[in-house]
């Protein structure tokens, strides 16, 4: 059995790819998602770097509840505790939070307002609330956006880009969710109409090609994810959403995670 991808890259074009692995059974620590039988492929296009996972089974609805219930357990009150209580080096969420103050602080002193999108359990959303930005979420799960509400963070139900909002916003973020998404490109083109002028993006990726040179095994590559990427790959989906990259960086989480993260604005 082969899935190879018989289309072109959505990123660079070309036709052209490499087998990475085949898997027959979820890796350790990998969350099926009541897929019976599992079988997946990773492929990179030989071009860009882009990883894509190759597989028959329909993971479309896994994210209004079965994501968070397979890849979280909970959403209990004492989880978010323990992760918001995480000192600094050995918080994944501290640290970007971190960054993403130190360069909006630079390049873009009077943001305030931000729009999260795909915010999960709101460890992140919380985290900018308790230093002082305005925050609005966006997530379809029902749980999700009922403890987001608790923290008092204004919450919109729905699938990014397809939602109404009043509001233009200074930061839009995706953190560790556009490789959960097929349609990526137009996902992330739809920042374009919530964004002020002079406004920011900042997006979290799984970083393919640090991953692959440890095991294709890695969570990096797990089912839930249609993708991984490259450094050139990330440059790409900014050229084709129709922003312009203005830093990339490659970086290992305390969480173990090879993530590439990226600020991106308006051409």
């Amino acid at each position: 059995m082969s899935l190879v991808p018989d289309c072109s890259c959505l990123l660079c074009g070309n036709k052209n790819w490499r087998k990475i692995a085949a898997f027959d059974k979820p890796q350790p620590n990998e969350k099926s998602f009541g897929v019976d039988p599992y079988y997946r492929e990773l492929w990179q296009c030989i071009n860009c770097g882009l990883f894509v996972n190759r597989h028959d089974h329909d993971i479309s609805q896994i994210y209004d509840g079965a994501y968070r219930s397979g890849a979280y357990e909970t959403q209990s009150g004492s989880r978010f505790q323990k992760i918001m209580e995480l000192p600094f080096a050995k918080s994944d969420n501290k640290q970007r939070i971190g960054r993403i103050n130190d360069y909006v602080r630079i390049s873009r002193p009077q943001a305030s307002h931000l729009l999260d999108v795909g915010s999960g359990m709101g460890v992140f959303p919380a985290g900018m609330l308790g230093g002082g930005w305005q925050v609005t979420a966006v997530d379809p799960d029902p749980d999700n956006l009922r403890n987001l509400h608790e923290f008092g963070i204004a919450c919109i139900d729905g699938y990014f880009p397809n939602v109404e909002l009043e509001d233009k916003f200074d930061l839009i973020t995706f953190n560790k969710v556009l490789e959960h998404i097929e349609p990526m490109v137009d996902t992330l083109a739809g920042v374009t109409r919530f964004l002020k002028p002079d406004g920011l993006v900042y997006i979290e990726l799984p970083d393919g090609e640090a991953a692959a040179q440890e095991s294709a095994a890695r969570q990096e590559f797990f089912l839930e994810h249609f993708y991984a990427f490259s450094v050139d790959s990330v440059a790409l989906l900014a050229r084709r959403a129709g922003l312009r990259v203005e830093l990339i960086e490659r970086i290992r989480d305390p969480s173990g995670k090879y993530t590439l993260y990226s600020f991106l604005s308006c051409i």
